[in-house]
């Protein structure tokens, strides 16, 4: 979805998926991504990396679902997550709000993996964020209103590039990305 925090029934919160040699990496994780993703026949055990543009609430209403429903459908391993600072503190909130959940998901009668609720939170600053196997992402600082830290970012594989803005008007560290 490319939503906004005005509620559609049409329109999801903003999620961006790209797809390189079948892995999935999405950008940012709004309201109904778990649903978008499924609809998409995308994996619903989770993408191979998640990136956060800032940490406004249409874009991160998802994120619970995201951590959680990947794990109840299969995740067994850490969920990576790459955001601006907060990231962790915020991820930290959602364990602990669904922490009976999580425990009753584990010790319970569904007995789902022991780890795969956990996330790996990177938090970053500007410059390459993530460069593994042909894919490398560079986080832009971008213009979003008052937030210290607001980004677009730049996908690079050996067939192509391509370069996803984020919340903001025209500046020039997205131009030159571009």
């Amino acid at each position: 979805g490319t939503g906004m925090p005005r509620p559609d029934p049409m329109c999801f919160g903003p999620a961006t998926a790209v797809v390189h040699d079948g892995r999935v990496f999405l950008f940012d994780a709004g309201a109904g991504v778990m649903r978008r993703m499924a609809a998409a026949r995308l994996s619903i055990r989770g993408p191979e990396a998640v990136f956060i543009t800032h940490l406004h609430s249409d874009h991160t209403l998802g994120y619970p679902d995201l951590i959680l429903t990947t794990w109840v459908m299969g995740r067994r391993e850490k969920l990576a997550i790459y955001g601006p600072v907060g990231t962790k503190h915020m991820t930290s909130h959602i364990l602990t709000a669904w922490k009976e959940d999580i425990q009753v998901r584990i010790h319970g009668l569904e007995r789902n993996s022991k780890d795969g609720y956990r996330v790996a939170v990177t938090e970053f600053d500007e410059g390459v964020v993530y460069d593994q196997d042909d894919v490398r992402i560079t986080a832009i600082p971008v213009q979003h209103g008052c937030w210290k830290q607001a980004y677009g970012f730049r996908v690079d594989t050996p067939e192509r590039s391509i370069v996803i803005s984020g919340d903001t008007a025209p500046t020039p560290s997205l131009a030159r990305h571009c």
